[in-house]
């Protein structure tokens, strides 16, 4: 629709020097004109003009041509035939954004057309040839391929799953070819190359797209859940494995953050790849062992540490290369110490690479997951220890972060996303989840301090405080640390020795809730605006739906771990510890009688409890819940 007091020009009898003049007034100076043009103007204009603004209005209103649905088959195969002829001639001389309009515009026709006409694969083997006859403008060719390649693997495959095939074992081998070969001589020849850095990103980008091709389209495998593992045909190998390109990548790293960044993300994509695709097993070892050593020297530079963006695709790539590489390959005293500094550098700058952070404790879960220490002990306790004092230092870190930032009331700064400690959280449950002794034993010294200094607070009575708000910050951290470490101990734990710390997590919580409840009683304080103390609460009904879990499964018959809860809490009785949560449930409808969120899933936490028929029996004899 026209905007209001918009001129419809009418350019049927208009010459095109007028058509000319008319669009460089439309696109220099604003004015309120829509030119239409019509299929037969567009292609006056592409074959005749020289005109940039004429050009880049052609171009604008073929693509809305060939975008209503009322273009058939034959229109779409002129149009490509006017576009492949437009590109190929005057596509390195164009404005910047017209060749960008017209080569995604061409892209879509090659995938409707790729195989119902001849022409649509010659034109790639055309664009291709192009490239290589014109190095002056190989950024044009780049970006055209870019444009194919990223169009044509996100096709629908259960419509044109022939296109992705034909294309994949044709088209894509060219534009991969191309690009190897471009990126290759920049990489050994950039210094005597104009524009060298811009070619190398360029050619980087499309390197990148041709990697992450949807090449599954076809295979017998399709249904694989590793959706990062890219199944590439082995005609390709032979083009990735080679020293010379690999090592020019891992040096063009240092060149800038931009470039390492781009490169970083090919290698990370290159590490995704699959070893069956090599027809040796033994090649494949030694090219992913050669990418390992890569990575080691470049975490022994350190240089990426500064440059967050950088770093993080830097992890991503460390993460996804575990994948491929063989514990022998990790498990040398130098990789580990590598390793291990370069954790703990990340980890203790979380909040400037928390991204990182992630890839960083994913990788380390891969190696623990493995399996590769069931015959080794001691390889097991080397990798927990150096995995416990990285979980231990990225707590500290934040720890400290909470210890040290300004409180003012507003929402719990727990709960930023750009913290992401949910995510942590996770993680650092799952790789201390072998850890659990100490973990609790660490996490139990550091909750004690908190409840210490809230304690300390009982008798001043000033319970709005930024101290207040410090200290409820802070347990509210290790409480939902403990609590992780409960929920995943539902299935995880595997010894004696780690059931036996079950009953020390649950009586730490409940006389945490205890000690809360005395002091924040009802009448005592206003909690209006204390949301710290709501996200508390919250963590609260997370760990009674462990807990109900638990009684159910691990603590089942397990009379010896259910005494030292008893013991711990002082309680004769699992019925006095259900009494204890039904009042806890109870209290939370007359304390937060408007928090939407806190009393819905505290309903659901009771009726929860519902589901056992014990517990609903003795439900009944509680007061609260008659009333």
């Amino acid at each position: 629709m026209s905007a209001p007091n918009t001129e419809i020009v009418n350019t049927t009898n208009m010459q095109l020097p007028e058509i000319e003049q008319l669009l460089t007034r439309l696109y220099t100076t604003g004015c309120n004109l829509k030119v239409v043009f019509t299929a037969p103007q567009c292609k006056i204009v592409m074959v005749q003009s020289q005109n940039r603004f004429a050009l880049m209005h052609a171009v604008k209103c073929m693509s809305e041509i060939l975008s209503l649905p009322s273009t058939n088959q034959k229109q779409k195969v002129e149009a490509f035939m006017l576009m492949s002829d437009f590109l190929l001639n005057r596509g390195p001389s164009l404005d910047g954004a017209c060749a960008r309009i017209a080569s995604h515009t061409q892209a879509l026709l090659l995938r409707a057309l790729y195989t119902e006409t001849k022409e649509a694969p010659q034109y790639v083997q055309l664009l291709v040839e192009g490239g290589r006859k014109d190095p002056n403008n190989v950024v044009f060719y780049l970006y055209s391929m870019m444009e194919i390649v990223e169009t044509l693997s996100d096709a629908d495959k259960t419509m044109v799953r022939k296109t992705i095939t034909s294309f994949r074992d044709n088209g894509l081998r060219l534009i991969f070819e191309f690009a190897y070969q471009v990126c290759l001589q920049v990489l050994s020849q950039g210094q005597q190359i104009t524009n060298a850095l811009t070619i190398l990103e360029n050619t980087l980008d499309l390197l990148t797209s041709c990697f992450k091709f949807n090449f599954t389209g076809t295979m017998v495998d399709e249904l694989n859940d590793d959706l990062a593992t890219i199944q590439l045909p082995s005609i390709y190998i032979p083009i990735v494995d080679n020293s010379m390109f690999m090592d020019g990548l891992f040096k063009a790293i240092f060149a800038s953050e931009k470039m390492a960044i781009k490169v970083l993300e090919l290698l990370a994509t290159i590490a995704s790849i699959r070893k069956a695709s090599w027809q040796s097993s033994a090649d494949a070892f030694v090219f992913f062992q050669n990418m390992f050593n890569g990575a080691i020297n470049i975490m022994n530079n350190g240089l990426l540490i500064k440059t967050p963006d950088a770093c993080a695709v830097f992890c991503k790539f460390l993460e996804r290369l575990k994948s491929n590489v063989q514990m022998s390959q990790i498990l040398t005293t130098n990789n580990l110490k590598t390793l291990n500094n370069f954790s703990l550098l990340v980890v203790q700058n979380w909040l400037s690479l928390g991204e990182s952070v992630n890839y960083i404790l994913s990788f380390w879960n891969k190696i623990i997951n493995s399996g590769s220490f069931s015959e080794d002990p001691q390889a097991e306790g080397t990798f927990n220890k150096i995995v416990f004092a990285i979980c231990q230092t990225l707590i500290d870190s934040i720890s400290n972060y909470l210890n040290g930032m300004n409180y003012c009331g507003g929402e719990c700064v727990l709960y930023d996303v750009d913290l992401n400690c949910n995510e942590l959280i996770e993680n650092i449950s799952q790789l201390t989840r072998l850890n659990l002794g100490p973990m609790y034993d660490f996490l139990e010294n550091n909750k004690s301090i908190c409840m210490s200094e809230l304690s300390q607070l009982e008798d001043t009575h000033n319970y709005n405080s930024v101290l207040l708000e410090k200290i409820e910050t802070k347990l509210l951290w290790f409480l939902s640390l403990m609590n992780s470490l409960l929920g995943r101990g539902v299935s995880s734990y595997r010894n004696s020795q780690e059931d036996g710390v079950q009953p020390k997590i649950i009586v730490s919580i409940f006389l945490q809730i205890r000690t809360t409840n005395r002091i924040f009683g009802l009448g005592k304080w206003d909690n209006s605006l204390k949301t710290a103390e709501i996200s508390t609460e919250l963590e609260y009904l997370k760990f009674f739906s462990n807990f109900k879990t638990m009684m159910l499964t691990k603590l089942n018959n397990r009379d010896d771990l259910l005494k030292d809860i008893k013991n711990g809490l002082g309680v004769n009785s699992t019925d006095d510890m259900m009494v204890f949560i039904i009042e806890k449930l109870s209290s939370n409808f007359l304390k937060y009688p408007t928090n939407i969120d806190l009393i819905n899933k505290t309903i659901d936490i009771f009726l929860s409890l519902l589901t056992n028929g014990t517990q609903c029996k003795n439900l009944i004899k509680i007061p609260q819940v008659n009333n």
